[in-house]
């Protein structure tokens, strides 16, 4: 049972970076949107996203 697991990890380890990458991305995103217009502020690190 855990060697499946750890396989199944092992073989799709590329697209589970992928979507946490992602899912990060859309909420820094996400994030600078209401940041802009709900305070008039913007986070300056954020545009390199």
């Amino acid at each position: 049972m855990n060697s499946k697991r750890l396989g199944f990890i092992y073989n799709h380890i590329e697209e589970i970076v992928l979507v946490i990458l992602f899912v990060f991305m859309v909420a820094v995103i996400f994030l600078q949107v209401i940041m802009r217009y709900s305070f008039n502020n913007s986070l300056s690190w954020s545009e390199e996203v």
